[in-house]
Formats: structure tokens, C-alpha cells, sequence
């Protein structure tokens, strides 16, 4: 018997394989500069809940008690075990350790093998735990090929993933962290919306294409709750007209595959249901306690496009050719255009009405990583018909941006991690990109902003939700408390090499129990030894306020020449009254002119 090999299917396979052999070779040295693990590694914080479940079950069997003993240090508190009931509590859902199994178990062998430690968190799991965000990585976008064939040739799919990988934060949670759940959900949504194509071309249809359905859509959900969203994707996804979708209704509402599905999701799911019972004494629990979508009423949707803490289109700016290609559909009426805006603008309202709409410490608006796969679709066509444009002088222009926009989106990740400015501190910014040498800071003036929306900046500064002047935190003061919010920079690093003139603040404060606070705004100038060289003091009493009414605080600080700009400028809040108020939007504008109003 002879068997014939066709080698154009043998194309795609050769070149993905040999993209996850270079694409893992870049993770590997961005992760382990110099052979050794970076700061904090890839086992840590959130990424430790994300894994936690391996050495869980393979290794400590859910017993606190035999953890190492420094494994909060080693995890930063990813998963604190509680001793005093020998119990392990893990903040997420158990997706991504599934999906990780295989590699935890090639990374424990391996250990056995060559007599390394076998404590799960060693080098061992951490290069492994690579590996597998670049396995994944590679094999959604392989999949996702076979999805964008259907609509542009093989080449313009090329074209269209490889901007998609360079030019957006795919690139970070693909080979940076990949422990968080993003390169995963984008993985399944790939292999999801190419079983779907299938399973809605009769002549290919089987029913073990539902099964796979089911598989995926389950493990997409127990990864991340919120990718129910997919759910309207299977309705809307490639219809023709109304009659169509009902069909897809009727086809999803057989009683085989209600069951099926019904069986699938429970099996998949069985395990977490299992945890939360031996955790929490529940089948059903909510891990994220005070957190969830509190700002319903309130969207962030312009912040979660457009703010320095993470805006989408600010750290992806080639998604802009995205938005362009869905215009580009509506116009040319190319199926899907409307539905991929309308689901666009959901989850835009839906991610923008978490309470931390920022979603933490991120390169870019990391959630929508995870719908790539179909947000991708209008960036190819986008993509096809700039190739189409006959203006060579154009078409060169939108190349030159797209190939730009790529180079700023990998810059920025291996000179930046996550932004720790606030909502809308732009000076912040342009330092970032500064310092990333995207941006060259010459100015004359920094504006300092500090509205205690960003929880990741890990400053010391008291935040809360209970009261806020502006969005939904502040910082506050209590009778016992001291000082609040110390900013120290040295002189002539606020505006680079040059010394500063002036220091003008503005703050809101809202006393509690009584009008007066007694309190003070201190600017200060110190030598590298910490002595005071100058001090001014603002009494926030001279600023007539009422009780649990906002008022605000202003006052400017004159540098004296005689200061040198390699001293340090420090500001701080002294409670001398030891009083309780809420404190929040902070500004202090720093002028290196002599005259501030120039």
C-alpha cells in the first residue's frame, strides 16, 4: 500500500514548529537573563494562583503544613498556606493548571531524573511553566490560521498574526507571563472558533465536533468565568440571516447535545467544585471576596481605551487598524462586521465595569487577549485591502505605521512591565517611554498625579472604597496614623538635568468628625543623608473645611537657589492633629523656570 503525502499540509506545521523553537528561545532569555531566574520569576503572585494546583496535588497533597517554609517570599503571597487548619486557599480557578499538567509532570520527571529539587517552584518548573505559555502560544495561532484561511489567502494570514503577536501585549502574556490565563483562553477561543467552522459545515459536521465544542467552551469558562461571553460568538459568528440562527438554535437545542454539553461542562468543572468544597466547606464559593463588577452604573470605558494605567489602544496602537478593519466591514457590508462591533463595545462595557477596571498590574488592557482570535478577523481584512491600494506612497505610510506600531509594543515590554502612574498621569507616561527610549523628555514642567486608583503600586499609601472625591478610591488619615504618602524623587530626575524653581500642590480632603484636622502638607529638601535642608509647611486648617465635605488644598513651594538639584525633594502629609479624613487627588506641579507662570 502506498501512501501519498501531500506537502503543502505539511507547510504550515513546518513553520509553526519552527516558530515555537525561536519564539521559545526568546522566552527562555527573556525570562532567564543570564541563565538565572528574574526578579520574582514566573511562579509569582497571580501567576502562582494560576499554577498553584500543580504542586497542590502532585507534590503537598493539599497540606499546608508541608509546604516549604518560605514559599510566600518565593510566591509573593500567591497562595499563603494556612497552618492552623493545614489548608491551601487559591484565588482562581483551575483552567490554566490543567493546561499545564503535562509540562508540571515532564518538569517533575525531569527533576527525579537528574536530581534536582523537586519542590515544584525550582528552575526546573520555571522554565517549564515557559515552555508551556509558548506552546500554547504557538498552537492557538496555529489554529487560528486555519481560521483566517477561510477568508483571506495563506500569505495575508501570515501577515495578519505576525503584526498580531508583535504589535499587541500577545507578544508579553505569550512569552513574558505566561502563567497568567490570557495566552490559554487565547489558545482555546483559536481552537474554538475552528471547531466551530467545522461544526457548521454540514458535509464536514460529526458529533464528536460537538464534543470538542463542548470541551473547549467548558475549559474557556473554568479558565475565566467572564468567556461565557463566548455563548453569543457559536449564535452570531459567520450568520447569514436571521433563519440561520435560528437553526443554530435548534441544532445546539437537540436533546443529544443539551446532555452532552450538560455532561461535559459538569465533568470539566468537577474538580474545581471539589477544591471549593475541601477549601471553603462549598461546592459553590466566590473566591474574589470584595471584588467584582461594582462600576455597572459606571463604566470606565474611555479609561480602558485610552488611560496611561493600561488603556488598550495607548500600549497596542496598532489595534487602531482593528477598529479601522471593522469600519472597513460595515462599509463593504463583509460578514461579521457589525456583530464584531457590537461584541467589541460589550466586552468593553463588560471588563470596563470591574471594579479594578484597570485589571491590576498589566502591559496594555490585558482581558481582551483572550478574544484576539476574533478581533483579529477585521485587522486581516484591513491588511488586504491596504495591500490592494494602488497609491504606493499610501500603502508604504500604513506599513511604516503598522511595522512602527510593532516596534513600540515590543520596546515597551523589554523596558517596562506595568505602569504604576494614575488614571491619567501622563507625565508619568512619557517618563515610561522615556526611559524605554520611545520618547525624548525634554520639558520644562511634570505633573505628579496620585488619585489612589492604582492598587499595584505598591507605595504603602493607604487606599479605600468607602469614600473617594473622584472614581472609586481615596487614601485617608486616622487618629493613630502619623504620615501619609511620602514622595521622594531627586531634584533634577523630576524633569531631567534640570533643577527645579517651583512645586505647586493641589489635594482634596474631607474631614470626618469634625471640621478642623490639625494637619499639615510638609514639602521638604534633603541631602543623600536624609537631613533637612529646607522645609515649608501647609496647614490644611487654613483652607476652611466642613465635616464629610470635600474641600480642597493648595499651596507652592519656592526652591531656594542655593539648594543643590542633586539634593531630594520630598513631600509627605503629617496627621499632628491625629485626626480621621479621607484624602484624594493629589497634583504637584514641578517647574524648573524660576517664574511658574511662564
Amino acid at each position: 500500500m502506498k501512501f501519498i503525502i501531500d506537502k503543502k499540509h505539511l507547510i504550515d506545521p513546518a513553520i509553526f514548529f519552527s516558530g515555537f523553537v525561536i519564539i521559545l528561545i526568546i522566552a527562555q532569555n527573556l525570562n532567564f537573563p543570564g541563565g538565572k531566574i528574574k526578579m520574582g520569576g514566573e511562579i509569582w503572585s497571580d501567576k502562582a494562583h494560576y499554577y498553584a494546583y500543580l504542586p497542590a496535588v502532585f507534590i503537598y497533597h493539599f497540606e499546608a503544613a508541608k509546604y516549604p517554609a518560605d514559599i510566600e517570599e518565593k510566591t509573593s503571597s500567591g497562595f499563603p498556606p494556612d497552618l492552623k487548619n493545614n489548608k491551601i486557599y487559591i484565588k482562581t480557578t483551575c483552567g490554566v493548571s490543567i493546561l499545564v499538567a503535562p509540562f508540571f509532570i515532564m518538569a517533575h520527571v525531569t527533576a527525579s531524573l537528574l536530581n534536582l529539587e523537586m519542590d515544584g517552584f525550582s528552575m526546573i518548573y520555571q522554565r517549564m511553566a515557559v515552555v508551556a505559555g509558548v506552546f500554547y502560544l504557538m498552537l492557538g495561532l496555529f489554529f487560528l490560521k486555519k481560521v483566517l484561511d477561510n477568508y483571506f489567502r495563506s500569505w495575508i494570514s501570515y501577515i495578519t498574526l505576525l503584526f498580531l503577536l508583535a504589535g499587541t501585549n500577545l507578544y508579553f502574556y505569550g512569552l513574558d507571563d505566561v502563567l497568567m490565563s490570557h495566552v490559554y483562553s487565547f489558545f482555546l477561543m483559536s481552537l474554538f472558533l475552528y471547531l466551530l467552522k467545522i461544526f457548521y459545515n454540514e458535509q464536514k459536521r460529526k458529533y464528536v465536533h460537538f464534543i470538542l465544542l463542548s470541551i473547549v467552551a467548558s475549559m474557556l469558562i473554568l479558565i475565566r468565568p467572564t468567556n461565557i461571553v463566548i455563548l453569543p460568538i457559536a449564535l452570531f459568528f459567520d450568520v447569514h440571516s436571521a433563519k440561520e440562527i435560528g437553526k443554530r438554535v435548534c441544532l445546539f437545542l437537540k436533546p443529544l447535545h443539551l446532555i452532552t454539553l450538560f455532561v461535559i461542562a459538569f465533568l470539566v468543572v468537577l474538580p474545581q467544585l471539589i477544591y471549593w468544597k475541601y477549601a471553603y466547606g462549598a461546592f459553590l464559593h466566590y473566591t474574589y471576596t470584595d471584588e467584582g463588577f461594582t462600576n455597572w452604573l459606571h463604566p470606565r470605558i474611555i479609561e480602558i481605551w485610552f488611560s496611561p494605567l493600561n488603556g488598550l489602544f495607548l500600549y497596542n496602537p496598532i489595534l487602531i487598524f482593528m477598529i479601522a478593519g471593522i469600519l472597513l466591514m460595515i462599509f463593504k457590508r463583509i460578514q461579521n462586521g457589525i456583530f464584531i462591533l457590537g461584541f467589541f463595545l460589550f466586552i468593553s462595557y463588560l471588563f470596563s465595569s470591574w471594579g479594578v477596571w484597570y485589571f491590576g498590574g498589566a502591559h496594555g488592557y490585558r482581558p481582551f487577549v483572550d478574544f484576539y482570535p476574533l478581533l483579529v478577523l477585521p485587522f486581516g481584512y484591513f491588511i488586504r485591502d491596504s495591500l490592494r491600494i494602488r497609491n504606493l506612497l499610501l500603502k508604504s505610510l500604513i506599513f511604516l505605521l503598522i511595522i512602527f506600531f510593532s516596534f513600540f509594543n515590543v520596546k515597551l515590554i523589554y523596558n517596562f512591565q506595568c505602569f504604576t502612574g494614575s488614571t491619567w498621569g501622563w507625565d508619568d507616561f512619557l517618563k515610561t517611554l522615556d526611559r524605554a527610549g520611545l520618547y525624548n523628555l525634554e520639558r520644562n514642567k511634570f505633573t505628579y498625579l496620585n488619585d489612589f486608583e492604582n492598587i499595584t503600586l505598591n507605595d504603602g499609601i493607604p487606599k479605600t472604597c468607602s469614600e473617594s472625591h473622584s472614581y472609586s478610591r481615596s487614601s485617608y488619615m486616622v487618629e493613630d496614623m502619623v504620615y501619609n504618602w511620602y514622595y521622594i524623587r531627586r531634584i533634577d530626575d523630576v524633569i531631567r538635568h534640570k533643577a527645579i524653581k517651583t512645586a505647586s500642590l493641589s489635594l482634596w480632603i474631607r474631614p470626618k468628625d469634625c471640621d478642623k484636622t490639625g494637619s499639615c502638607a510638609v514639602f521638604k529638601i534633603s541631602d543623600d543623608q536624609d537631613k533637612t535642608l529646607y522645609i515649608k509647611f501647609i496647614q490644611m486648617d487654613d483652607f476652611p473645611a466642613l465635616k464629610n465635605h470635600w474641600t480642597k488644598v493648595t499651596g507652592i513651594f519656592v526652591v531656594p537657589d542655593s539648594i543643590n538639584p542633586t539634593n531630594y525633594f520630598s513631600f509627605f502629609l503629617w496627621n499632628k492633629g491625629q485626626k480621621s479624613f479621607y484624602i484624594d487627588d493629589m497634583k504637584i506641579i514641578f517647574d524648573s523656570r524660576a517664574d511658574k507662570n511662564n
